[in-house]
């Protein structure tokens, strides 16, 4: 088919679509508005589905499990669910990112001279 039509019928054709949506044909201004601004997408609706507090990793898993089990009911969209867990997963890395921080900080302070025993090495 798309050889079969030339550019100039493709715009004379969108032309008439334009010009019958302004005159209020609902048909040719859906066709128009998808093809120039695209189909409008359902919102997602979020409050149903607490996360809680994501205050360290144990309760970033448990949120993940929880966005899931929403995904695997139908409570939220895969994609939905995808954004979530990208949320979650931001978080958890965050948490493990604080962890291994104060430990680098714990091992500098068990390198400091003051911080070492007298008693080392001596027999």
């Amino acid at each position: 088919i798309r050889e079969a039509v030339s550019a100039q019928e493709i715009e004379a054709i969108v032309g008439r679509l334009i010009v019958s949506a302004k005159r209020g044909s609902i048909a040719a201004a859906r066709i128009v508005l998808g093809y120039a601004v695209g189909v409008p997408r359902p919102v997602e609706q979020f409050a149903t589905l607490s996360l809680g507090e994501l205050t360290d990793a144990k309760a970033c898993a448990a949120a993940a499990a929880g966005v899931a089990r929403a995904t695997a009911c139908g409570e939220l969209s895969i994609d939905a669910g995808k954004n979530l867990v990208e949320v979650v997963s931001f978080a958890t890395d965050a948490h493990r990112l604080a962890d291994i921080e104060g430990q680098i900080d714990e091992l500098k302070a068990l390198l400091q001279p003051d911080a070492i025993p007298t008693t080392w090495g001596r027999g």
